[in-house]
């Protein structure tokens, strides 16, 4: 997760005045809109699929959210810069003392699977609109298929008739991509991995999502700066986990790259979408108090505003010092005081900082589950012999 300019430039001695090309002007435009259009993507994704009339009906008189989102625990915070740096390491190694080749083919064949179904995912939506029911038919496979799938995968093999119509071009484009390594098709895989990313998980609350961006922020810092391991990495990693586009797309005939890793846009983004789901949060319960019927349009957000806006603010930074210093930057770095900072401030200004700050998210289905064992456990103690009264 980085962003750098793929080849070394050589920094002349007695130069001061770094130029912005037309050619790097519009590398830049492209870096950030490419990062700022999955998180506004993912972000309404995951806000659209909240039932507002059940919320808003709801006996409930929690400020939190219930969502069906995968959820991060505080353990998962903390492990998750030691895992990225177990990954990030082991990957260093092997491109160390092995052939990037051959790594990069069993790569690209995870990644071939992995495209298909991001992409599926994200093209699905399309194909219900314009065939509506597509969704709602699931695909009768075979019954041999469906067990080897559920020996070899441990998942059930289901899918709709719409999801099944998505995965023509998906599979298309990832094959297509996995043999020529084409840019433009890296950047359509890396923004539907972002978007997916955004849309479906959830840090779990503002505090869990404060340690997971403050311990990702000394990550980026160390693997960037104290060592070469994440540009090595990133140089040699042959596959859609970051964007990319030309330095030199107006004036050269082989281009150079500069790019952006994809967890510069899902690890903001996430607290990105949280802040917008905060908003919803506050709105719903103004809407419990006042009865009035509530829309996504009509909603105020402040909180998910502020948070973008120090998202592309953080970005414009990171690439600003990175075009004057001509030095790979951590995007963290800057991403994450403006991302922290900017809700703060806003929850200061508002006099609601603590509701930002005891923001939850709750699983739906792990609290619907929770739900049943409760009212389980109560209607047993009800009927247990203990609890008669004996005459």
């Amino acid at each position: 997760r980085r962003m750098s300019e793929t080849e070394a430039v050589p920094q002349p001695v007695v130069e001061t005045v770094v130029t912005l090309t037309a050619d790097l002007a519009i590398s830049y435009a492209a870096i950030i809109t490419m990062a700022v259009v999955p998180i506004i993507l993912g972000s309404r994704r995951a806000a659209e699929a909240l039932n507002l009339d059940a919320l808003v009906s709801s006996v409930s008189t929690s400020q939190n959210l219930s969502v069906k989102m995968e959820t991060m625990s505080k353990k998962d915070a903390t492990m998750f810069p030691v895992i990225g740096s177990g990954v990030l390491l082991g990957l260093y190694l092997l491109f160390h003392f092995f052939s990037k080749e051959y790594i990069n083919y069993l790569l690209s064949a995870y990644f071939f699977i992995f495209g298909v179904s991001a992409l599926a995912s994200s093209f699905t939506p399309f194909v219900v609109k314009f065939f509506p029911l597509s969704d709602q038919t699931q695909v009768p496979f075979p019954n041999l298929l469906k067990k080897v799938v559920e020996f070899v995968f441990r998942t059930k093999l289901a899918c709709s008739l719409a999801t099944l119509i998505a995965a023509i071009p998906a599979t298309i484009i990832a094959g297509v991509y996995g043999i020529t390594k084409n840019w433009l098709l890296n950047n359509i895989l890396g923004l539907c991995f972002s978007v997916e990313g955004v849309a479906l998980l959830s840090p779990g609350s503002f505090k869990i999502a404060s340690q997971l961006l403050i311990g990702l922020f000394l990550y980026d810092i160390f693997w960037v700066f104290g060592t070469d391991v994440m540009v090595t990495v990133a140089k040699n990693f042959d596959a859609p986990i970051k964007l990319l586009f030309p330095k030199n797309l107006l004036s050269g005939d082989e281009f150079k790259f500069a790019m952006l890793g994809l967890g510069d846009i899902v690890i903001p983004g996430i607290f990105v979408a949280m802040m917008l789901r905060f908003d919803i949060s506050r709105a719903i319960n103004d809407a419990k108090k006042s009865g009035k019927k509530l829309s996504f349009s009509s909603i105020p957000k402040p909180y998910y505003n502020s948070t973008l806006i120090a998202y592309f603010l953080g970005l414009v930074t990171t690439i600003g010092v990175m075009h004057l210093t001509r030095h790979a930057q951590p995007a963290l770095l800057y991403l994450v005081p403006y991302c922290l900072l900017f809700p703060v401030i806003t929850a200061l200004v508002r006099g609601e900082f603590s509701l930002l700050f005891q923001y939850a998210e709750d699983n739906e289905d792990e609290q619907e589950e929770k739900e049943k064992n409760e009212k389980a456990t109560a209607d047993a103690s009800a009927t247990s012999p203990e609890t008669k009264k004996t005459d």
